[in-house]
């Protein structure tokens, strides 16, 4: 399976329980909120999606299969905005 990790191209500050992403010299910044921001903590190493998936499952208690789709999508963004590689 392929992992996903942080790209090393972003600037990333967590303030009062958020993350703050800033990619490259662009000035738009990204706030995470805590749901995504766990997601930022555990591609801080290379990590495959199904990890997020089944950590997102034990933490929260659900379904795997009830949070992927949301998830895939989240990540999907970043990848495609090169937050994450």
């Amino acid at each position: 399976m392929k992992t996903i990790r942080r790209s090393t191209k972003v600037y990333c500050k967590k303030l009062n329980g958020q993350w703050y992403l800033l990619k490259d010299k662009k000035r738009y910044v990204y706030v995470l909120n805590k749901t995504a921001g766990r997601i930022w903590d555990l591609a801080s190493n290379p990590i495959t999606i199904q990890e997020i998936i089944n950590t997102f499952s034990k933490e929260y208690q659900i379904d795997g299969s009830s949070i992927s789709l949301d998830i895939n999508r989240f990540i999907q963004t970043l990848v495609k905005e090169g937050y994450l590689v």
